[in-house]
């Protein structure tokens, strides 16, 4: 790996990420425990019939053994603050729209067309040339207008919102799909610790950026890294699970350097945009294509809270997401790895109907999901919801449940979904190859 010196404002961000993770390493060093899933809790059913909740009992343990490993891999981008599914999915022809948006309004006239009702936001060319996959609807049965309370509905995959499981959605499908000798089986970059990977029995680790790894390795002259591995090891050392997990935090750090340098992680010979969610992107494919045992990787692109100037703040948040996720896909392809991974985004909420007085959009429910990847079916995918019955609160009422969304994402990494998610939802048809 290339020389490495992280500032002062990263060495707080790794501070914080590996304290985190520390919590994770926790999980894993009382994997023996396993995740009561039980405090899983199915949601109630959704009004259309093409959101997928029962009545089932919760799943078994996690980590089941019949699993087959297809190889396959996910990457998460989480589109926080709220991203406006109207905004990314536009309607075509319904009249609807231009009275609800005469703000916020994206010309239909611009927009990529999918089919006879639907297109993409205009600044998504590169995906739509790719062939995208836009599932519409996507929300939960009694949606809550707190970014906080449902980024954890998202993070741990409980669409009710009621229940209390012990691991994050894709903590459970790394621990259902990975291997507990590997350095780490999700990995989160640039993006923070997220309650999403918290896992019960492989290792996951959240970093700013790959170079933060040699923080981890002695080096004697290097007195700034020295110093946090010092400090590091003296909390480390205190009694506590806390402590415990920081222990193996560091173990699960230094374990993924040593592989990454013995393994080598080529630099991409693909050209990214210059943003931090490219540079995420472009450590994800570097890893990955280092076959070190990473299966999901979450990264985050911020800004989405648009309650004023909602056009061009969306506009150019969707224009860096079309040139990063482009950018990402060509190189995974060149990595010879096209056919095995899937970028699918996630997002807290969408906004509201009808815009504000601000030129923006305020809190809202449904919204829209972008899957993308060589194995993805393109084109609209589930029913877009009504712009004329709105719920209470003017919001969009949620088609496809948060439930069935992530069902189709664990059967793609060939996990049952009834083993990550209480109520044995089922997976969308017709979105993947």
């Amino acid at each position: 790996m290339s020389e490495h010196r992280i500032g002062r404002r990263d060495f707080l961000k790794l501070a914080a990420a590996t304290a985190t993770t520390a919590a994770s390493g926790a999980l894993v060093a009382n994997a023996a425990r396993p995740v009561d899933t039980t405090k899983l809790t199915a949601p109630p059913t959704m009004a259309r019939p093409s959101a997928s909740a029962s009545g089932a009992a919760a799943p078994p343990s996690i980590a089941p053994k019949g699993v087959a490993d297809n190889g396959r891999f996910l990457v998460i981008v989480e589109l926080q603050g709220g991203n406006d599914g109207l905004s990314t999915l536009i309607a075509l022809r319904d009249p609807a729209y231009r009275r609800l948006r005469s703000r916020t309004l994206i010309d239909p006239s611009q927009a990529l067309r999918l089919n006879d009702d639907w297109g993409l936001n205009p600044k998504l060319a590169r995906l739509h040339r790719r062939g995208t996959a836009a599932v519409a609807g996507v929300g939960t049965p009694n949606p809550d207008g707190s970014h906080f309370a449902m980024m954890r509905r998202w993070w741990l995959g409980d669409p009710g919102g009621t229940a209390a499981p012990a691991s994050g959605f894709f903590g459970r499908c790394c621990d259902a799909v990975g291997d507990p000798d590997a350095p780490a089986v999700g990995l989160s970059v640039n993006s923070g610790p997220s309650m999403a990977l918290t896992s019960s029995r492989v290792s996951t680790l959240s970093l700013p950026d790959l170079g933060a790894l040699d923080l981890f390795r002695p080096n004697a002259e290097d007195h700034e890294s020295s110093a946090y591995q010092q400090a590091y090891r003296a909390l480390s050392n205190r009694p506590g699970p806390a402590a415990l997990g920081m222990r193996r935090a560091m173990t699960v750090a230094r374990s993924l350097d040593r592989i990454t340098a013995e393994h080598g992680t080529a630099e991409s010979k693909v050209e990214y945009p210059g943003s931090a969610l490219s540079d995420s992107l472009r450590a994800a494919a570097r890893t990955l294509g280092a076959n070190l045992g990473v299966r999901v990787v979450h990264v985050s692109l911020g800004g989405f809270d648009t309650h004023s100037n909602h056009v061009d703040t969306h506009s150019q948040l969707m224009e860096q997401l079309d040139g990063s996720l482009d950018a990402f896909l060509t190189d995974i392809e060149q990595r010879g790895l096209g056919d095995k991974v899937i970028v699918a985004t996630i997002s807290e909420f969408g906004r509201r109907a009808a815009d504000n007085g601000s030129d923006g959009l305020d809190h809202g429910a449904a919204s829209v999901a972008l899957v993308a990847g060589k194995a993805v079916k393109p084109g609209v995918k589930g029913e877009p919801p009504s712009l004329t019955k709105l719920d209470d609160d003017g919001n969009l009422r949620a088609t496809i449940g948060m439930d069935s969304y992530y069902a189709s994402l664990a059967h793609w990494l060939g996990i049952p979904p009834g083993d990550v998610l209480a109520g044995d939802p089922k997976p969308l048809p017709d979105l993947f190859d």
